[in-house]
């Protein structure tokens, strides 16, 4: 009876860190699938990756549109022919101690991408009310353009209590 217990005490544990094992694979496999989504910037057949060069959106970082294309939500990474682009970046809000930091501008960077790059754009905060988009060569490792400073409101969540 004491065996019986035993083992069914361990099949229990075994069960449940393949339960655990299954939910982390599967957690991996969703946020794997929705960061790796290319929208195809360019009309025409789908090329190499050698053939083109595509834009990311860096953490904490929404690229609204390229090229005049305004974009989803859903689209992280947009693939596009190597020359001259313009990509609208915005500065999404955010909660930092108790400050909410928010903007209504986009900056808008342009610079010239290489086939077989990629490139990842930032909203960067510079101080408490200024903030600047850039774009750096993940390739290379070097910062390829940067907009000017851009304004950046903050609301304070709560005040400190004087007694």
């Amino acid at each position: 009876m004491l065996y019986e217990f035993a083992m069914e005490g361990k099949m229990r544990k075994d069960l449940s860190a393949a339960a655990r094992a299954f939910c982390a694979v599967l957690i991996l496999l969703l946020v794997g699938s929705c960061a790796g989504a290319i929208r195809q910037g360019y009309e025409g057949a789908l090329l190499p990756a050698d053939r083109t060069a595509i834009i990311q959106s860096g953490p904490y970082t929404d690229i609204e549109g390229y090229d005049g294309t305004q974009l989803g939500s859903r689209w992280l990474n947009v693939a596009v022919l190597p020359g001259r682009h313009t990509i609208e970046v915005a500065f999404p809000p955010r909660l930092t101690g108790n400050a909410f930091y928010y903007s209504d501008v986009t900056g808008l960077v342009t610079f010239d991408a290489e086939a077989g790059h990629r490139y990842l754009a930032y909203a960067y905060l510079v101080s408490p009310d200024l903030w600047i988009a850039y774009v750096s060569d993940r390739t290379s490792g070097e910062r390829v353009v940067q907009s000017e400073l851009l304004p950046l409101k903050v609301e304070w969540l709560y005040r400190d209590v004087v007694f």
